[in-house]
């Protein structure tokens, strides 16, 4: 019954036949020496031996199932990674490739197995690409990492990033290639515009250092200048009107005379009004004692009646309440606007803003003018000194046209938070 069992389970009779013939040329007694008890211990140990083979022949199957179960997992993973893979036999071609890997190639699996790799590898790479597959491996290194021009299937190009792990047999040869292949373009144009951009700000930075020095230099010079014309304007001038005053004081002492007397206070009233125009151009006093808005009114109408040039201005008390640093800035680039303006606008219009927006103060001076040439911006003193100026408050400075016609340049300056806003005033 044992043995109709274990036929009914292999189903193979040539397995049977072989088992037969083996116990038949093994077996060193005939059946008829043995005693009924040594049949019976026999047929014990053959069914004994039965049962073994049965839980054996279980465990054999369970193992073979968790295998077949470990080869679906290894399979899926192997298709599905998000890195592309490929074995390549010792010549070479491809065994056996992933999902991932025949999606970059963009090619049926078809198309690709057999095939050698080359097939696929810019024609210039090639040495390149030997070079790598034939170089020798120490087991002890990690895999080797390289780079390639590759094509398509379609003959698209892409920057490919490859590592290679060379497989052994028991003799310790070659027997063929693990591969992990990734599409890498993306990220070689990223690296590129990163470079650019890095160049570029490495080379703005020069710019801005060497525009910087100019600058320091220029404003070295200027300052120079500056003091000496008020050495010589004190000198000149103040000096020459105050020289004059003393010698009438001196001749009315000795002759007193009406008109000497008025001839000398009028040399030293003079004297004083120069003194104190020379005072308010190194120090805007009225910054303090008026604020900001009257002192930018007071600009635009002295500008208006020294130029003849109509100017209409927009002005927030808000903007007395702005930081003394903020203050002096827009001041004094609302000043040198208007002197770009005499000098080299030709205009007869000119708008002068300063209001308050949001947490921003913004100072505006446009004119209906010539306009205005981009290529003079960095060279020019003044439009470099007042672009500083925002700057180093942390604001932002432009100039350009102003619409179809003239200039328009604008400076914003931040405003601290406890600087009030319209709405609470």
């Amino acid at each position: 019954m044992a043995s109709g069992r274990k036929a009914g389970k292999y189903n193979n009779s040539a397995l049977r036949k072989t088992a037969e013939g083996l116990i038949a040329r093994g077996a060193p007694e005939k059946l008829a020496s043995l005693t009924s008890d040594d049949i019976a211990e026999l047929v014990q140990e053959l069914e004994v031996h039965q049962v073994e083979l049965e839980l054996q022949n279980e465990e054999l199957r369970e193992a073979q199932v968790e295998l077949q179960e470990s080869r679906d997992a290894y399979a899926s993973l192997f298709d599905f990674a998000p890195v592309g893979y490929l074995i390549l036999d010792r010549d070479y071609r491809v065994t056996n490739i992933n999902f991932t890997a025949r999606k970059i190639l963009d090619a049926d699996r078809m198309k690709v197995i057999k095939a050698p790799l080359s097939r696929f590898v810019n024609r210039e790479d090639w040495d390149h690409f030997y070079h790598y597959m034939k170089k020798p491996y120490q087991k002890t290194s990690p895999a080797y990492t390289f780079e390639l021009r590759m094509f398509t299937d379609k003959r698209i190009p892409f920057d490919a990033h490859l590592i290679m792990e060379p497989l052994y047999n028991t003799e310790g040869t070659t027997s063929s290639y693990r591969i992990a292949l990734l599409d890498v373009t993306e990220r070689k144009k990223a690296d590129e515009e990163l470079r650019k951009y890095r160049d570029d700000l490495e080379q703005q930075v020069v710019n801005r250092t060497l525009e910087l020095r100019d600058l320091a230099n220029r404003l070295v010079d200027i300052q120079e200048k500056e003091r000496a014309s008020i050495g010589t304007e004190l000198h000149d001038d103040i000096g020459q009107t105050l020289t004059y005053a003393t010698l009438l004081i001196a001749q009315a002492i000795r002759r007193p005379e009406e008109k000497i007397l008025r001839d000398a206070q009028k040399s030293v009233q003079e004297a004083m009004a120069k003194t104190r125009d020379l005072s308010h151009t190194l120090s805007p006093s009225i910054l303090k004692s008026a604020g900001l808005s009257m002192a930018l009114e007071c600009m635009a109408g002295e500008f208006e009646r020294n130029t003849g040039i109509k100017t209409e201005f927009t002005i927030d008390k808000i903007i007395d309440q702005v930081p003394d640093a903020v203050a002096l800035a827009a001041y004094r680039i609302t000043q040198e606007a208007l002197t770009n303006v005499t000098r080299h606008a030709a205009a007869s219009q000119v708008l002068v803003s300063a209001i308050r927006k949001g947490d921003k103060l913004s100072v505006v001076v446009a004119d209906n003018g010539i306009g205005f040439d981009p290529s003079i911006q960095k060279r020019t003193t003044g439009l470099v000194g007042m672009r500083e100026r925002v700057l180093a408050l942390g604001g932002e400075f432009r100039i350009g046209p102003n619409g179809n016609q003239g200039t328009r340049l604008s400076a914003e300056f931040p405003l601290p938070p406890d600087v009030p806003s319209p709405d609470l005033l």
